[in-house]
C-alpha cells in the first residue's frame, strides 16, 4: 500500500468512493467473491490510491470504499479499463448498485491506518459551517426524506449522514 497521507486540503484532498452491489441471488457469490478479488489486485497495483476496503455484507450483499490521492487519480484508474470486463458482467449479476464520491470535510475525523481524512476545525468555523443551515432548509429536507425513514435517521442535524448513524 502506498505510503500514509496527511490531508489538510489544497492539492492533497482525498477523493473517497462507497459502492453497495447486491447480487439478483445467492448463485452468483462465487463469481462476485473472485471478481472482488481481482479488483483487490488490481487497487494494490496502482500508485494513486491511498486506501481500500472491501466487506461482504451477506451472500448477496458487498461494499467498497476506496481513498483516493484526488478524483483526477480515480478517474485515471476508471478510464485505465482495469475492470472493464467485470463491469458488463454486473449488469447480469446485479439487482441493484449503489455508488457515493465525496471529498472528506471536517465532519470526517480520524485516520485510516495513517491516513488522515481532515482536521478539525477551529470552533468558530464549526459554528460558519452550521449557520447556514435554515429551518426551510431543514424542513425541505424532511419533506424530501419522509418516505426514507433509514435515510433520515442517518442524518444529523444539518441534514448531512454522520458516522455514528
Amino acid at each position: 500500500m502506498p505510503a500514509p497521507v496527511a490531508v489538510e486540503g489544497g492539492r492533497d484532498r482525498l477523493f473517497v468512493v462507497t459502492t453497495r452491489s447486491r447480487l439478483k441471488g445467492v448463485r452468483y457469490f462465487p463469481a462476485m467473491v473472485l471478481a472482488s478479488a481481482r479488483v483487490r489486485r488490481q487497487l494494490r497495483e496502482t500508485g494513486d490510491v491511498v486506501r481500500w476496503a472491501s466487506v461482504i455484507a451477506g451472500p448477496t450483499e458487498f461494499w467498497t470504499i476506496t481513498a483516493w490521492r484526488s478524483r483526477h487519480h480515480m478517474q485515471e484508474f476508471m478510464r485505465s479499463g482495469a475492470h472493464d470486463d467485470i463491469m458488463w458482467l454486473f449488469a447480469r449479476w446485479l439487482r441493484s448498485f449503489w455508488l457515493m464520491r465525496w471529498r472528506p470535510g471536517s465532519d470526517e475525523l480520524g485516520s485510516w491506518r495513517g491516513t488522515t481524512f481532515a482536521r478539525r476545525p477551529a470552533p468558530e468555523q464549526a459554528t460558519a459551517d452550521h449557520a447556514g443551515v435554515t429551518a426551510a432548509r431543514l424542513a425541505l429536507l424532511d419533506q424530501a426524506l419522509a418516505g426514507m425513514p433509514r435515510l433520515r435517521a442517518a442524518t444529523g442535524p444539518t441534514g448531512a449522514a454522520t458516522y455514528d448513524t
